[in-house]
């Protein structure tokens, strides 16, 4: 179980890196700790950057065993008229997981791609500044996982009555299409001493599998596909003000609603009337609220900020009809999952600008700390005779991470800039309840979290 967590975990991580651009802004815009920013909208400027991200990598004696990458390029243009300013931008990103989906079953090439745009706009009526935003990203993605292998059992009743039905319930070929759209709207205002901002936003995702039923059984035989939609809203907000021109102080927060819905679309030509139509269904919830703190007037910036929130998952699942016992008692098992975990987090950032002429050094870095407790409960419902998986289990855990990096804006001439950016990520996580197993010596190297980008920058 426990093992299995850690894989869901690093999926989970992975999708996420591969929404967002930079590998420390997946945490701080998930979990809402930092300010928006709004000076970059003050000089006009067009920016071009492409960047690598190192997300994960295992080697054994200098053999690469597995490697995610994510690679983005990006455009941005802002420019001011009058008392208007604009900002543009594109980015576009190619994540290879390609061999996330490698396993001793399964083999598929995993490269999805996506394009980003965001526009906004500034201007100041009667003394405050109001900053309208729209983002868009889409994602498309086709390919086809081929099933090498069909797992098992020492339990003549579990192939029986489960693995000996998967051949012929799905081939070894499934194609897959997924479509996914994001969409976010935000409004800031500020004065000098007070600062609002509100964002909505909605993401859906449409997976879509297709398969051949090869089962002997009439009712079962032919093609199959189902569609599943995962879909994302989202609201964000905070206020925040001045206490004196050291401090602002800022309360936010931020309620997320996810649903599931996984069925099947199409049957054979004569499906049973006791066909599961429904395979998943769920909700994901997530709430918290936060309190940060930004040093004002000085010439380093320093912000931190206290998250405390909760997290809640129920989904039930079933397995298509495999097959049937004396021809009349058509054969599925069900599972429930439930998961809720409340956690308190604590953001620390801290940047020193360096000027040296035109140029600018910004070392930077950023310190999380968190402890998350989760109540996990799987119950799965065999039938025929087969034991019921029962599983309900308390976690702790305490994740702490660092992100060490710097920004170098060098000065080419007076207008034309190199931009360098470098980002290492150090995350610790431990788990403290239950004691996980003792680790398997193992000679595998586990490396990730490195980021850098390169680019040219041009202000007038």
């Amino acid at each position: 179980m426990y093992q299995q967590f850690q894989k869901l975990l690093l999926l989970f991580l992975c999708l996420t890196f591969f929404a967002q651009a930079k590998i420390f802004e997946v945490l701080t815009n998930s979990f809402a700790l930092t300010l928006p920013d709004t000076n970059h909208m003050q000089i006009d400027h067009l920016n071009y950057d492409i960047e690598h991200q190192e997300l994960f990598r295992e080697s054994r004696n200098d053999t690469l065993l597995s490697r995610y990458t994510l690679r983005k390029q990006n455009i941005e243009l802002n420019y001011q008229f009058e008392k208007f300013s604009f900002f543009a931008s594109w980015s576009g990103n190619i994540i290879d997981m390609a061999d996330m989906l490698n396993t001793d079953y399964t083999n598929s090439g995993f490269r999805p791609g996506s394009n980003n745009f965001d526009l906004k706009a500034q201007t100041k009526i009667y003394g405050w500044l109001l900053q309208p935003g729209i983002h868009y990203s889409f994602s498309r993605t086709n390919d086809t996982l081929f099933v090498t292998d069909f797992p098992v059992s020492e339990m003549t009743a579990y192939n029986n009555y489960f693995f000996n039905l998967l051949p012929e319930t799905f081939g070894d070929t499934i194609p897959y299409h997924n479509a996914s759209d994001n969409f976010h709207i935000e409004l800031l205002a500020s004065d000098h001493k007070l600062m609002f901002y509100l964002k909505y936003s909605n993401s859906s995702n449409r997976l879509t599998e297709s398969h051949i039923n090869t089962s002997s059984n009439d009712k079962l035989n032919g093609p199959r596909e189902s569609l599943c939609k995962f879909t994302y809203s989202g609201i964000k907000a905070f206020a925040g003000g001045r206490a004196n021109k050291y401090s602002f102080f800022w309360l936010g927060l931020n309620y997320n609603f996810a649903p599931i819905d996984w069925k099947h679309t199409v049957f054979p030509s004569v499906p049973d009337t006791l066909e599961i139509i429904q395979i998943a269904d769920g909700k994901t919830q997530s709430f918290n609220t936060q309190f940060g703190y930004h040093l004002l007037s000085f010439p380093f910036n320093l912000q931190t900020a206290i998250s405390i929130g909760f997290i809640k998952n129920s989904t039930r699942a079933s397995t298509p009809v495999l097959g049937y016992v004396l021809k009349i008692l058509p054969i599925s098992h069900q599972a429930e999952l439930d998961f809720a975990s409340t956690y308190l987090l604590a953001h620390v950032h801290f940047d020193y600008p360096l000027k040296a002429g035109k140029s600018i050094f910004t070392p930077r870095i950023d310190m999380i700390a968190s402890r998350f407790r989760s109540d996990v409960s799987l119950l799965a419902l065999l039938q025929f005779g087969l034991e019921d998986i029962d599983i309900q289990e308390l976690y702790v855990h305490a994740a702490y991470i660092a992100s060490i990096g710097c920004e170098a804006k060098i000065a080419l001439n007076r207008d034309l800039f190199l931009t360098l950016e470098a980002d290492q990520l150090l995350p610790y996580v431990k788990t403290i309840s239950p004691e996980p197993p003792p680790p398997i010596p193992s000679d595998i190297k586990r490396y990730g979290g490195l980021s850098i980008s390169a680019g040219v920058s041009m202000s007038w």
